[in-house]
């Protein structure tokens, strides 16, 4: 797996958009607007030199992060169509989760992986796909790029190899699964 969407920019969407960037994955970071996606790309760049500050990153990777791993869209449907893992890092609105999942289950390859980074709604009752069984909640402590910690939450649906696959990845990535 090597191309994943995150979707929201915000305090969530840059950091999670680095911390797969930095992992050597191919990320499409999709919001609404143009600035949001602008503002994002200023945060994961302050970070990055934070980062290399503490000497926790090597500062030489920095454009290779930024510029070549992480491409920003406003277009769901681009961002998601190569993509095999998609995490939604939007508002904590039921409503707005349930639609846009609705539209992550039309336009995602039917292979991938739908999670949500919610800190707190079961997306499980609300949540309708044609892939339950590809659904998951990874939960990441704030902030992302710097906490370790990442909570799995499956649904009564979520298939095992689902779990297992996001939790490779997230290992992958140094967090810890709890």
């Amino acid at each position: 797996m090597k191309n994943v969407a995150i979707i929201g920019a915000g305090t969530m969407g840059h950091s999670l958009a680095q911390v797969f960037a930095q992992g050597g994955y191919q990320v499409f970071l999709n919001d609404l607007s143009e600035e949001a996606l602008s503002k994002a790309l200023t945060l994961m760049s302050s970070n990055l030199d934070t980062l290399s500050r503490a000497g926790l990153f090597d500062p030489a990777e920095k454009s290779k992060v930024l510029e070549q791993r992480i491409t920003c869209t406003t277009d769901l449907a681009r961002a998601v169509a190569q993509s095999e893992l998609v995490i939604e890092a939007i508002v904590e609105v039921p409503e707005a989760k349930k639609e846009m999942f609705s539209e992550l289950d039309r336009l995602a390859p039917p292979s991938a992986i739908l999670s949500s980074n919610t800190s707190y709604l079961d997306i499980f009752r609300f949540v309708e796909t044609k892939r339950p069984e590809k659904v998951i909640i990874t939960h990441w402590f704030t902030p992302p790029h710097i906490v370790p910690l990442v909570e799995i939450v499956q649904g009564p649906q979520t298939g095992s190899e689902t779990v297992a696959t996001v939790e490779r990845i997230l290992n992958g990535l140094g967090k810890k699964t709890i």
